[in-house]
């Protein structure tokens, strides 16, 4: 919603997409660094997430069919994230999003999804609205435990990223087991490390153990 204020008046814009453009659907994430994370106290996320929604759905009522929104989840509150994305799929929205980890006030570093089985349920709720759940970056000061400490000398390269931790921990929880209609996009990763990342896995999790004596 921003963006479009940002944008000047949206229907001169919207000309835009069917012109210079050549858009014919958008997909609305919100820019939510600087201002929302999971430790914010859960009936005020609550309050937040649904302001954010509202907000997005006038602009979908606005342009039905071409802004299609992904609503925020206050994941803190596992039962109002529920409500929450039964909510917006009754009114049209096309997906939820969620950050990729999952901060907590013991450390300050985020924790992989799929290890907090209190946030199964919700993927469970998502899996049978057919829900398809963005993950995106939330820049709110808890990042990966190890990769930070490498960027000083470019030694970031040999450390996994907070998201491939994430991502990786849906499929070793047994997550994706238990839920496997679940739906995900990982967003702003790049593709490149796909491939042998699924390698490595087949490779560490499913070959026999390599035997020294043969």
């Amino acid at each position: 919603c921003a963006m479009f204020r940002s944008l000047g008046d949206p229907v001169a814009r919207m000309q835009d997409y069917d012109g210079r453009l050549a858009i014919d659907q958008h997909i609305v994430l919100p820019q939510f660094s600087g201002w929302w994370s999971y430790l914010i106290e859960p009936e005020l996320a609550g309050r937040m997430a649904r302001s954010h929604n509202e907000s997005l759905l006038r602009v979908m009522q606005q342009f039905p069919g071409r802004i299609l929104g992904s609503a925020l989840m206050p994941l803190q509150d596992v039962p109002a994230a529920i409500r929450e994305m039964e909510w917006a799929q009754d009114r049209g929205f096309c997906s939820v999003v969620l950050d990729k980890v999952f901060p907590v006030k013991q450390h300050p570093y985020g924790e992989p999804l799929g290890s907090h089985r209190e946030l199964w349920p919700f993927f469970k709720r998502a899996e049978e609205l057919s829900m398809p759940i963005y993950l995106h970056n939330v820049q709110h000061g808890h990042r990966i435990s190890n990769l930070s400490i490498f960027q000083r000398d470019g030694l970031y390269i040999f450390a996994p990223q907070e998201g491939q931790l994430s991502l990786v921990s849906l499929i070793t929880s047994g997550l994706l087991d238990e839920y496997p209609r679940l739906q995900f996009i990982f967003t702003e990763a790049g593709t490149a490390f796909i491939k042998p990342l699924v390698q490595w896995l087949d490779k560490v999790l499913e070959s026999p153990p390599v035997d020294y004596d043969d």
